[in-house]
């Protein structure tokens, strides 16, 4: 049978046909026939697998330059598109734990060394730029080792090695040819490279040791594919090749410009929505591009049967700092140059025919120094030609899959910045760290956007290209093996990449954790290797989330002799400060071995013999000068100039013959006069006329010329107008007094240093303020897109919080120990001159953002950044943050709040008639005055609406003639009923009058001032119990269809597609069908619901009558409600509610003390459980009545055999056990609650489950009720449940915090199931007893036995049961526990503080806003308003700027504390007095006035603040989008 197999063959990938033709041209054979016949011959060097024996395998390594782990497909990212790398990886072996070195440097001489940088002394840092060091000249190096065994050696792009000395560079190191650059990176088009911490800036672009000028302009990952490509079509394959082909990619380029790639690459990519991202992402596909090129040359050049294809990254992703690419290292913890998983555990995959088990994931541990002896081994080359290195044959476990020789692994040991790892198994031990790289990079690259592209991969040309060589292994092991049977295709042993394989791989390859970044991690798990070593176990924590360290000590004594004992063998840093003869400008502008040329400078040259002509042209200039000295000019002076040269050119000049003295003699008189005549005759050409000053009248007119043009063209733009009318950002008032405050900044603080130096500064000063105001616009836009709702209620109080459960804890320490407080400051509160420097990076992030980027350019910049950090930022947060400026601001609020009051009070007398009312309010300019107005037309509005439904429901309609039972009504009745609408509509429209006048006086409109206990109808429709009572109300009329039909309009929104027609059936048959149903639509739009019900529209129309209906509760039902007894009784128990909570929380806090420190979510007060089944039970409760009415409605409208009739009943079914679930779990909630203290859990046995080999414990909970005269025990209640080992571990965890004394408790080991069999009854029996103690010991310690934990764990019920709702109480703080007081302070003038009397309260408070809006933010436009004005008056009185404030005596200061602390704590907010009662709210507010009164812990909180809402404003900061 014919063999040949071309590029064009169908062949089965994913269980469809495919043509895969595209890559290939006419020609392009996979599989040569005569490749194949040659091969076929030589049986005698031929494997199984069809691959040739004996001949040494061309071995290709591509390097990518800071690459990500999370950057390629096959690790789960579906974000960047990399399918020529997946392609390469899925068909070989993906290596999931290969580590390198953090940095460049370090990682590339481990790789061509196989040795630890630490017996280098590469261990710190990387080369830079002018350093005059590199990787040792006594080190052999892998293409050395290679080209001494018959390899041609190829390196392509970075060296990063060493280049100050020829013998450093890489054709001196092994390599036949170089193509690149020397350096660590360059700009991707002009290779120009700019030094990294000083200002040097040169070319760096080789062919081997010659600069390479053609190369410029060109993009680099496109020149080292051409140059790749090129050296693998000219390769002669008689000798095995070596290619090191170390891309730039995508390793950022120069600080200006850092990230560049084709536009047509980048257009690819608009799905990205980071712009840097982007680029990132086509500079990842230009490169990806790159490989597939690559080994389809391989292909072409009929090489690639036998060869090693390695990828891999030299270090993590630089996703921040210096040298920025936006790589991302998800999920693991750190980047580039830290001691985490992020830096050294890189991407890296190696395909070779050659291996015996490809397409799989190899997980044990490797490192880049293994590469040398592997790749050695694999070539059949003697291993022990390498000598004493560090690293470890692993050819064997990458091609068998056997087990990984390798147990440990030296991250690094740098004692210059005393940073360090190793790793032995599971267990990693760090210790040391660099600023600001500690955290959790880059994006997981999974959103619903982004798709991952099976069939770009099994398409593309690295696909295809070993889909033919995969083909060729096949052919040979079907003549081979399978002659005479039938073949299937498991019986090869390598199969064509299909798409299942590839999703399987994928699987295996992604790394998963947990969480990205844990907040509630216990503070003795939280990893800070500056202060302390870590260890993580990465088996089950790759992502080194939980420190380990204390609890094994005993490893960590491990790991630090370990450390010393390698420290012990390692050589100090080589490091080399800057040379700066290394400047590129002085070497042509290019980057070079400058040391080679500094020696060859310092060889002595031979003077040479003077020739005679060199005598006669110095002879001639001596004479020459010697005449015309005293009458010298300037076009004389070049000529002495040119003969100098000349003479000087003549001394070099050599002459070997030897000349008689005479003919000396005659010869130099010869030269002498032609030298005479040559001179005169050049000085008669080059000489002008005489013009004595008349050319330095020229200069100064020419200057002044230009002075007068540069003036004049100054004069035309000034008298240019300049823009008079900045646009409205936030309105009239508020705009003006933020342009006046701009006027005083710019004239004060920027024209007072800049107002010497300009040249009529008014065009400058108003494009300063165009550009300032430009700024504020832009900061207005961007929180003009933040979600205000989430930035208050969650971030901020999430901030302040965590802020005050900080302080909290810091003081708990007073209980345990002698010292002060201790309360820990951000780095930069440390000192001023760190604040100032922080603040700096501030103001360069809001000059960055905000402004034009001419204020990004020197000298500006500095200034500008000075000014904003030491003139307005430091200024203003030094004094809003003293406590002395909170106590006098709290002084004069308090005393604003009473003046305000005292104006609420005041009354009016109406106008004679409706008009003058009108026009009263018309012609007021009093806000308090209209306020008062608008109080009592709102009460009016109210008792006159009340009155009119009261009459609506006897039957009095204003609207019609009869009433609702089709009785007569009496005509006085409905002409009554008239005259109270048009009173009402009166009213409302006085109240609008009333609002439009106000808002026109600066009155926000739209802060709607209310009763907090008049709800809104929303508010109530989208609650339980508001819900509930509304039912009830509309019970009364007959209306309560009006609330069934909302809330199952609500399920079908929220419904899958699925299940729209069976809700649209049941509210069509319950609501609209039903002759007796109250809301009535037209018949086009049952019609419309029909259609619906089809499944010819929508159902919109359904949306649209729940609008209606609920305009109709509005209308006619809800003032009637919120003035009967059904709202009172509704508003009581939601508070009852909410009250139960709060109290439950609190008083398991009261009962643990205040200093307590551990109240964390574990510490919940079983209350909660119940709390929670009681708003289960309300909704089932409710969903259920819903569905009994639709049933029933619909039992009279469809068949019985009706679909939508059986769901219905099933669904029922499911609710009525779901509710009697949720009763039984309620009632044993509160059984457990009432009776805490009498429960106690037996285990009655203890075994390994064979499943699953987990010690199992079954446990029997019960409660004994009391004890019998005998002695026995009375069982009442109980329930028995089985929990494993790991589950107990765990509640253990959870509890810990709780209690101290647990640490001395043992549980059974984890490793109990190795250490003994199953059968080991004794071990068995110790287990028991170990968790018997255990659980007696929690069980009778009245704190532990309180908490959820506990509860949840003995509980039978099932999970979803036992979770509380999220709530702000689970905090390990909550503002209910700062309004609890101490046990001592509950005692103090308890009986001196009372509950207002309900006659005292002012509605007006409520009706406007809780009376917290004085005057002045009426005045100003709200709150920013007055604050804009209170800056303005404080900082620039009559419109000077104030000189500095008169420093306040420490008595003033503590009299001001002691009078503000008593107005605060006296003038507490009623709302939160009836919330928590009297005493806890003053108890409260004493706490939160003494935390205030530390100065720097006020700054803390200032700048979380500050920080949290710069990264809302400004999304850019944030690293985890």
């Amino acid at each position: 049978m014919p063999l040949v197999t071309t590029a064009t063959a169908e062949h089965r990938i994913g269980g469809s046909q495919k043509v895969r033709d595209r890559n290939c041209t006419a020609g392009d054979e996979l599989l040569p026939i005569d490749l194949f016949n040659k091969v076929s011959s030589d049986t005698s060097r031929m494997g199984t697998d069809g691959l040739l024996r004996g001949s040494k395998p061309n071995i290709i390594v591509i390097v990518a330059d800071d690459m990500g782990w999370n950057d390629v497909g096959f690790h789960g990212t579906n974000e960047i598109p990399t399918p020529n790398i997946d392609a390469l990886a899925y068909n070989g072996v993906i290596l999931n734990s290969h580590y390198t070195q953090a940095m460049c440097t370090p990682s590339r001489s481990a790789f061509l060394t196989g040795k630890y940088p630490i017996h280098l002394g590469m261990q710190h840092l990387v080369i830079l730029e002018p350093e005059p060091w590199g990787l040792p000249l006594n080190e052999t190096l892998l293409p050395q080792h290679l080209k001494n065994n018959g390899y041609k050696t190829h390196a392509i792009g970075k060296w990063h090695l060493g280049f100050h000395k020829k013998e450093y560079t890489p054709t001196y190191r092994g390599f036949d040819s170089h193509f690149g650059y020397w350096q660590g990176f360059h700009d991707y088009y002009d290779h120009t490279i700019h030094a990294t911490y000083t200002n040097e800036h040169g070319y760096d672009m080789r062919r081997n040791m010659r600069v390479d000028w053609d190369a410029k302009g060109k993009y680099s990952t496109t020149l080292f594919t051409e140059e790749a490509v090129k050296i693998i079509k000219e390769h002669n394959t008689d000798h095995p090749m070596f290619m090191y082909f170390a891309h730039l990619a995508p390793h950022a380029g120069n600080d200006q410009d850092p990230l560049q790639a084709p536009d047509e690459e980048i257009a690819k990519f608009s799905h990205i929505i980071d712009p840097e991202r982007r680029i990132y992402a086509a500079m990842m596909s230009m490169m990806d591009r790159s490989v597939g090129e690559v080994v389809n040359a391989l292909r072409e050049k009929r090489m690639l049967h036998n060869t090693i294809i390695l990828f891999m990254s030299d270090n993590g992703g630089a996703t921040v700092g210096i040298h920025a690419n936006t790589g991302s290292n998800y999920p693991f913890r750190g980047m580039k140059n830290s001691p985490f998983e992020g830096a050294m555990r890189c991407a890296a995959a190696v395909w070779s025919p050659l291996i015996k088990k490809p397409q799989r994931v190899f997980n044990d541990m490797m490192h880049i120094s293994d590469w040398l002896p592997t790749l050695y081994s694999a070539a059949g080359l003697n291993r022990t030609e390498l000598g004493a290195i560090d690293g470890i044959d692993m050819w064997k476990s990458i091609s068998d899959d056997e087990k990984g020789p390798r147990t440990e692994l030296l991250y690094n040991i740098d004692d210059v910045w005393k940073m360090g790892a190793i790793r032995r198994n599971k267990w990693k031990y760090l210790y040391g760290s660099v600023t600001k790289k500690d955290h959790w990079y880059g994006t997981a690259g999974t959103d619903s956007h982004y798709q991952y592209d099976v069939d770009a991969i099994l398409e593309s040309k690295t696909a295809s290209a070993l889909a033919g060589v995969t083909t060729y292994q096949q052919i040979h092991e079907k003549h081979n093996n399978f002659r005479h049977k039938p073949l299937n295709k498991t019986d090869y042993s390598v199969q064509i990449l299909d798409s299942s394989t590839v999703q399987r791989l994928r699987e295996e390859a992604t790394v998963k954790c947990k969480d990205r970044e844990p907040l509630n991690i216990s503070p003795e798990y939280i990893c800070n290797p500056s202060i302390a070593p870590c260890l993580f176990n990465l088996k089950d924590d790759p992502c080194e989330m939980t420190n380990l360290a204390n609890d094994h000590p005993l490893t960590m004594k491990i790991f630090k002799d370990a450390i010393e004992q390698l420290r012990k063998t390692a050589v100090p840093p080589k490091n080399i400060p800057r040379d700066p003869k290394a400047d590129p400008a002085l070497h042509n502008g290019t980057w070079t071995n400058w040391n080679d040329i500094e020696d060859i400078q310092k060889e002595k040259i031979p003077v040479n013999i003077l020739s005679p002509l060199a005598i006669g042209l110095i002879t001639t200039a001596c004479l020459y000068v010697i005449i015309n000295i005293t009458r010298i000019t300037r076009m004389q002076l070049r000529t002495y100039i040119a003969t100098f040269s000349l003479a000087c050119l003549a001394i070099t000049i050599y002459s070997p013959v030897c000349l008689s003295l005479w003919g000396l003699c005659w010869l130099s008189i010869f030269v002498i006069l032609f030298g005479l005549i040559a001179i005169s005759w050049v000085h008669i050409l080059l000489s002008s006329r005489h013009k004595g000053g008349l050319g330095i009248e020229r200069v100064q007119q020419e200057l002044e010329l230009f002075r007068n043009n540069l003036m004049h063209d100054y004069d035309l733009m000034k008298t240019k107008s300049p823009q008079n009318h900045l646009p409205v950002i936030f309105g009239r008032t508020l705009d003006s007094l933020l342009q006046q405050l701009l006027d005083y900044i710019i004239r004060d603080y920027i024209f007072y240093y800049f107002n010497k130096y300009a040249y009529k500064p008014e065009l400058t000063r108003e494009s300063i303020k165009e550009d300032m105001w430009g700024a504020i616009e832009v900061l207005h836009e961007r929180f003009s897109r933040v979600d205000h709702a989430k930035l208050i209620a969650c971030d901020v109080v999430l901030k302040i919080t965590n802020h005050f459960e900080r302080i909290r804890e810091a003081k708990s320490l007073v209980a345990e120990s002698d010292h002060y407080p201790l309360f820990k400051l951000s780095p930069h509160l440390l000192s001023k001159q760190k604040e100032l420097e922080y603040l700096r990076q501030v103001s360069e992030l809001l000059m960055m953002f905000l402004l034009p980027r001419g204020y990004l350019l020197s000298p500006a910049k500095y200034f500008l950044r000075e000014v904003l950090t030491c003139k307005v930022l430091y200024p203003t947060i030094d004094n809003i943050t003293d406590p002395d400026y909170f106590n006098q601001n709290v002084l004069v609020y308090i005393e604003a709040q009473k003046v305000t009051a005292a104006i609420h009070r005041k009354t009016f007398e109406y106008a004679n008639s409706f008009e003058d009312f009108l026009k009263l309010i018309q012609k007021s300019n009093d806000v308090e005055l209209l306020k008062r107005f608008r109080y009592d037309i709102v009460t009016k509005i109210m008792q006159a609406t009340t009155l009119q439904n009261l009459k609506r429901a006897k039957g009095v309609d204003p609207d019609v003639e009869k009433g609702s039972s089709g009785t007569a009504i009496n005509k006085s009745e409905i002409n009554a009923a008239r005259k109270l609408k048009r009173y009402i509509t009166q009213l409302t429209f006085a109240k609008k009058e009333c609002e439009k006048r106000l808002g026109e006086l600066g009155w926000d409109v739209g802060y709607q001032y209310q009763d907090e206990k008049v709800l809104p109808l929303s508010s109530i429709l989208d609650n339980v119990l508001g819900r509930r009572y509304l039912t009830q109300f509309l019970e009364t009329v007959a209306s309560q269809g009006l609330v069934g039909y909302y809330t199952t309009v609500e399920e079908l929104k929220s419904a899958q597609r699925k299940n729209w027609h069976q809700i649209g059936a049941e509210i069509f048959y319950t609501y609209i069908r039903n002759p007796t149903g109250e809301i009535k639509v037209d018949k086009s739009t049952k019609k419309r619901m029909e259609a619906f019900l089809l499944g010819d529209k929508g159902p919109e129309v359904f949306y649209e009558v729940q609008q209606q209906v609920v305009q109709i509760i509005e209308d006619k039902y809800y003032q009637p409600f919120i003035h009967s007894d059904y709202y009172k009784q509704m508003i009581i128990a939601i508070e009852s509610e909410d009250v139960t909570e709060v109290d439950g929380t609190a008083s398991l806090e009261e009962r643990s003390g205040s200093g307590d420190t551990a109240a964390q979510d574990n510490s919940l007060h079983v209350g909660d459980h119940s709390n929670y089944a009681r708003k289960k039970l309300d909704q089932l409760q409710e969903k259920l009545n819903n569905k009994m009415q639709a049933l029933q409605a619909l039992k009279s409208s469809l068949k019985p055999e009706s679909r939508v009739l059986s769901i219905l009943e099933r669904e029922v079914e499911w609710l009525q056990g779901e509710k009697r679930q949720l009763e039984a779990h309620l009632v044993r909630t509160e059984i457990w609650g009432e009776n805490l203290g009498k429960w106690r859990a037996v285990v009655q046995s203890a075994e390994v489950v064979d499943e699953k080999e987990t010690l199992s414990f079954v446990v029997i909970v019960d409660m004994i009720e009391k004890d019998s005269v005998e002695g026995e025990e009375e069982i009442t209640s109980g329930w028995v449940v089985s929990r494993t080992l790991m589950q107990f571990q765990e509640l253990h965890r959870k509890l810990r915090p709780l209690c101290s004394n647990l640490k001395n408790l043992e549980l059974p080991s984890q490793s109990f199931k190795f250490l003994f069999g199953k059968n080991d009854k004794n071990s068995l029996e110790k287990a028991k007893s170990q968790i018997q103690k255990y659980l007696q010991f929690i069980l009778e310690d009245d704190r532990l036995n309180q908490s959820e934990a506990i509860y949840s764990f003995l509980s039978p019920s099932s999970e979803h049961l036992k979770h509380t709702t999220p709530s702000t109480k689970k905090s390990k703080f909550s503002f209910s526990t700062l309004f609890k007081s101490n046990s001592s302070e509950q005692n103090s003038k308890d009986s001196t503080y009372s509950l207002r009397e309900s006659e005292d309260e002012d509605i007006s408070q409520y009706l406007d806003g809780l009376g917290s809006v004085d005057s002045g933010d009426i005045k100003f436009n709200g709150v920013s308003g007055k604050i804009v004005d209170d800056v303005i008056k404080s900082w620039w009185p009559a419109g000077n700027l104030a000189g500095p404030k008169q420093e306040r005596s420490d008595d003033t200061k503590r009299k001001t504390a002691v009078e503000a602390r008593e107005q605060f704590i006296n003038n507490v907010p009623e709302v939160l007095i009836t919330l928590v009662g009297t005493s806890a709210a003053k108890n409260g507010a004493k706490k939160i006035f003494d935390t205030l009164q530390n100065k720097m812990m006020n700054k803390q909180l200032f700048y979380d603040l500050l920080e949290t809402i710069m990264i809302e404003a400004f999304p850019e900061l944030n690293i985890n989008n």
